[in-house]
């Protein structure tokens, strides 16, 4: 086992199994449901995604919060003085401060314990983009890579994690600004869904628009067959899908990609409260690695 903590924090949507498994620690991260504050665990102990799906599709207000510079102190230094090193993946600076508010806490925390080691990564992913880089680096961890060497791996693979996913509920995209309400309705009413992916910065793109659910889990299924890097040696690829409370959807994706004889394994989580408070039900994603922006 490496003598080092590997953090990431709640955007990841990591199971309580994979963080488990992986030797892994998970940051909270807070939203607003109703009027009423929560925080996000992977053991959903605070609200369980079920009860959060139902009163989004409900109507309940929704919004997200970063996590603070203090907050980021108040969870590390606890860790600092039980004298572990720490390597954390934060959630992309694309789409929040989060990045930067760790920067400035890890910089105070590294004058007052300059004995240890700390690092934080944009991971310019979120979701299971993000935690597909983790379960990477994790895996790497528990092999034994020292910490400067995952650091390195980190930073040299991120830029290879593929994500790309469909919302069919504009809603949630609507209220968070990522489509002007004209478009959301018309896109409602048509029956398009947007289909998404990250740019070199982290952030949301819309790639193409089509018609329908099954042409845009078809479009996500060709893009991996377009874009995944193989591995014949070991039987196939990994991948991560991941679902807004549809996973109908997921298992349908997965039958499309497995189909491919592409993929090994396919990893199905679901999307947390912090993205889906944006992304809303209905939204289906695959990661993988591979050759990424090719339409940016």
């Amino acid at each position: 086992m490496s003598d080092y903590l590997l953090v990431t924090d709640a955007t990841a949507d990591l199971s309580q199994e994979l963080v488990d498994e992986l030797d892994v620690k998970v940051i909270p991260m807070h939203f607003s449901f109703g009027g009423k504050e929560y925080a996000q665990y992977p053991d959903e102990r605070d609200m369980r995604l079920d009860d959060f799906y139902d009163g989004l599709n409900g109507g309940v207000d929704v919004s997200t919060s970063q996590i603070t510079p203090q907050m980021y102190k108040d969870y590390f230094e606890p860790l600092l003085k039980e004298g572990n090193d720490i390597l954390y993946i934060c959630f992309t600076s694309g789409l929040s401060g989060t990045f930067g508010n760790s920067v400035i806490a890890f910089d105070e925390l590294k004058e007052k314990y300059p004995e240890r080691k700390l690092v934080t990564i944009d991971s310019l992913c979120a979701s299971i983009g993000e935690a597909h880089l983790v379960c990477l680096a994790a895996r790497k961890r528990l092999g034994g890579m020292g910490f400067e060497e995952l650091a390195d791996y980190i930073e040299n693979i991120k830029r290879n994690v593929c994500h790309w996913f469909m919302v069919k509920d504009l809603n949630q995209l609507k209220k968070g600004g990522r489509i002007n309400p004209l478009a959301a309705a018309l896109g409602t009413t048509l029956g398009i869904i947007p289909v998404i992916s990250t740019d070199r910065d982290g952030a949301l793109t819309v790639i193409t628009k089509v018609h329908g659910l099954k042409k845009a889990l078809a479009y996500l299924t060709d893009r991996l067959k377009n874009d995944a890097f193989t591995d014949n040696d070991n039987g196939g690829i990994s991948v991560f899908i991941a679902h807004g409370h549809c996973i109908e959807y997921a298992q349908q994706l997965k039958e499309l990609i497995m189909a491919t004889g592409l993929v090994k394994e396919a990893t199905i989580l679901q999307v947390g409260t912090v993205i889906g408070s944006h992304v809303g039900s209905g939204m289906c994603a695959v990661t993988f690695i591979g050759e990424n922006y090719k339409d940016l």
